[in-house]
């Protein structure tokens, strides 16, 4: 529910670009370097644009692709008031992760690609990219984005009805038809 979040998480924004864990990784791979290198390289193209990007650190070293150790709940609290305090939420490489409704309901503006089967549920059509993206694109768009202050009000507000229609009432309506059948059953 993206009114709980939002109640209890620190949503202040900056101009903040978080990027996905894998966006970071593929860019690491693309550029030949080290994620830490690649994180670098991205703060620093990013500065001239005075735009920051929250950097995400090392791939945790254990089996798990997540980002959190959920049986550390402070490493998921620090995950969520990272995404929370940024702007824009990328997710351009195509996976079926579920991150961009935790980027929109922190009222982020998600940016993804249309191979990723969440991101048509979520983005906003000026902000899908039909791949995975550049960082130069990602500028632009963020550049874009930041000159029209109305589009950004329309896609938060297309962000959160998407979030209510496919994240909270379709899951709700699934629980209650499995109560009426169960019902019905017995």
């Amino acid at each position: 529910n993206k009114d709980i979040l939002r109640e209890n998480i620190h949503c202040i924004k900056s101009k903040t670009i978080y990027f996905d864990s894998r966006d970071i990784i593929q860019y690491a791979k693309i550029y030949n370097t080290s994620i830490d290198n690649i994180n670098i390289l991205i703060s620093n193209y990013m500065s001239k644009e005075n735009i920051s990007i929250s950097v995400v650190n090392k791939r945790p070293e254990k089996t798990s692709n997540s980002l959190l150790d959920n049986n550390n709940s402070t490493n998921t609290i620090s995950y969520l008031n990272k995404i929370g305090q940024s702007k824009y939420f990328i997710l351009t490489f195509p996976r079926l992760g579920q991150s961009l409704v935790e980027g929109a309901a922190l009222n982020c503006i998600v940016i993804g690609t249309k191979k990723s089967i969440n991101s048509a549920f979520i983005c906003h059509k000026e902000c899908l990219f039909d791949d995975f993206a550049s960082l130069e694109q990602i500028k632009n768009k963020v550049l874009y984005l930041e000159s029209k202050p109305e589009l950004q009000k329309e896609i938060l507000e297309y962000q959160d009805t998407m979030l209510t229609k496919y994240y909270y009432e379709y899951q709700k309506n699934v629980l209650q038809n499995a109560l009426e059948l169960k019902r019905n059953y017995i």
